[in-house]
Parts: C-alpha cells; sequence; structure tokens
C-alpha cells in the first residue's frame, strides 16, 4: 500500500520552496484555534472546531496523541460547506482502542472579504477496490490553494487517509489514501477538498510562498518541519506519511501564538513489513497585509 506517495517523497527529499509572482492573500486577523477530545478509549472519534465568529477557514490540520499510533486510522479531514468549520475522523483498531486517546482538530481561521471570494471545491473518485487511491481536484481559474481536506468513504477502518498537498502552482490539490497490509475487497471513494480563494496584487514584495520538508527513516514513527521563510506567517498546512505502511498521525502548525511553519508526523502501520517510513510537511506562507491592489 501506500507506494503512489513513498514516490513523491523520494523527489522531494530536499527542503522545497515555490514563490508565486507578486501575490499574496492579505488575509487579516489570521489565527490557529484547536479543539481536543477528552483522552478515552473508544473505537472512533470525530471532533470539530469552529473559527471565531466573523471569520472564515482558510486551513485545516490534526494530531492523533495515541500510545499506540500505529494502530490509529485518519478517516476525513473534511471543512464544513461555508468555510466556518473543520472535522476530523479517526478510528482506532486493536490494542489503540483500548488505551486511552486524544484527537485535535486544527483551523487556521482568518478574517475574509468579498474581494477573495473564498470558496470550497471537492471531487470524488471512482469507488472500487484498488488498494491505493491518488485523487485531485483544481481551484476555479484565478483561484489559488489556501487549505486542503480529504475523505476516506466507505472504508470499514481498512483504508487510511494518508495525505493531502497542493501542487507547486497552489492551484490543485491531491489526496492519496490505501488499503492496510490487511488488504480490504470492498469497494472505496477518495474525496479531495480545496480551499480556494483569489490572490491580490502585491507590487512591492513576492509574497506567497509553498514550502515543503521531508524526512524518511527505519523508525517506527518519523516527522518533519518546515518554517515559512524570510519572515512570512503560516497561512496554510498540509501534508502526512508516505511509503509502504506508513498511517499520518498529525498535520498542524508549529507551537506558538503566532504559527511560523507546519509539522507532519508518521508511524509505522502495525501489521506492515519492516521498511523506511517517510513524512512530508507542507506551508503556505504569506507576508502580513500591506497597501494592495485587487487582481484583475
Amino acid at each position: 500500500m501506500f507506494r503512489i506517495a513513498a514516490t513523491a517523497l523520494l523527489a522531494c527529499a530536499l527542503p522545497a520552496l515555490w514563490a508565486g509572482p507578486s501575490w499574496g492573500f492579505s488575509f487579516q486577523g489570521v489565527e490557529h484555534v484547536y479543539t481536543q477530545s477528552p483522552p478515552i478509549a473508544t473505537t472512533a472519534k470525530t471532533v470539530t472546531r469552529a473559527c471565531p465568529d466573523g471569520k472564515r477557514l482558510i486551513s485545516t490540520g490534526f494530531t492523533i496523541q495515541s500510545q499506540a499510533p500505529q494502530h490509529v486510522v485518519l478517516e476525513a479531514i473534511v471543512p464544513n460547506d461555508d468555510l466556518t468549520a473543520v472535522s476530523v475522523t479517526v478510528r482506532a483498531r486493536g490494542i489503540a482502542a483500548a488505551l486511552p486517546w486524544a484527537l485535535r482538530a486544527s483551523a487556521m481561521c482568518a478574517i475574509v472579504n468579498d474581494n477573495h471570494r473564498l470558496e470550497l471545491v471537492r471531487e470524488d473518485s471512482a469507488a472500487d477496490s484498488t488498494d491505493e487511491k491518488a485523487h485531485s481536484v483544481s481551484c476555479p481559474p484565478g483561484k489559488r490553494v489556501t487549505g486542503t481536506g480529504a475523505s476516506v468513504l466507505r472504508g470499514a477502518a481498512q483504508v487510511a487517509l494518508q495525505s493531502t498537498h497542493p501542487n507547486v502552482a497552489l492551484t490543485s490539490v491531491t489526496a492519496e489514501a490505501g488499503e492496510l497490509a490487511t488488504g480490504y475487497a470492498e469497494p472505496w471513494r477518495l474525496r479531495t477538498y480545496a480551499i480556494c480563494a483569489r490572490p491580490i496584487i502585491n507590487t512591492a514584495l513576492t509574497g506567497l510562498v509553498l514550502a515543503s520538508a521531508s524526512a524518511d527513516s527505519p523508525f517506527t514513527t518519523q516527522d518533519a518541519e518546515r518554517p515559512c521563510p524570510g519572515g512570512r506567517r503560516l497561512l496554510g498546512l498540509a501534508g502526512g506519511a508516505s511509503g509502504d505502511g506508513a498511517l499520518a498521525i498529525g498535520v498542524a502548525p508549529e507551537p506558538g501564538t503566532t504559527p511560523a511553519g507546519s509539522i507532519a508526523w508518521a508511524a509505522r502501520e502495525a501489521d506492515a513489513p519492516e521498511g523506511n517510513i517517510g513524512v512530508i510537511a507542507y506551508a503556505i506562507c504569506d507576508y502580513a497585509p500591506l497597501p494592495l491592489v485587487i487582481e484583475s
């Protein structure tokens, strides 16, 4: 399982950086908020985090806190239709379900005006029993990605959502998921979400940047961290696990009151063979707002 993302990781083994021409979003009041479930033993949890009043959702994240991360399966990271909240669903299998574990849903929120034309787009893959899927959705023309999401439909805790990531031009989002090592014979579907907004022309400097960092090792858990470059602030985040038998256990902003980068975590699935697992963290970064001109 998960061979698609493993190939992508090898191609991005060193930290990557991409900057748009002279674009920025000029979002006001960007902040990271989260809600965490109580640490109790259960087979499944869904946690929803809403943005503060007057703000809209521009990006999503999650963190799983478990003593047995090799037995937890990320199933969904879903922005709501009006982009005011995100819901995260995780299922615990085997020993993980008998131990206390917690789930955190993270939201990057901002004051968004009509000029941004913020919207959520989604698209479903075919429903079949292939052991892995990579599915993409594009922003409408003239818009760029600020955040991502995805959900596995009818996976019965036998299919894990592994990663979401934008392309280098920030015009589309790809989600990747795969069956666990034990396999799954029933048809399942992968739904991919992109949060899109209209960029603003910034004649003073090149602001909007997509940065990434990855790591790969034979350890049972792995993490990667990518700070925003050049004094920029974090607007959006994405990433996850890669490699056969790798499970995503977190994608979140760096700790702090003003996050300046992203962190991603992965664990090796309990039934997977020994071998390297990988993780990749993406950060969508921009300068704080300056006097700008709306893009025509």
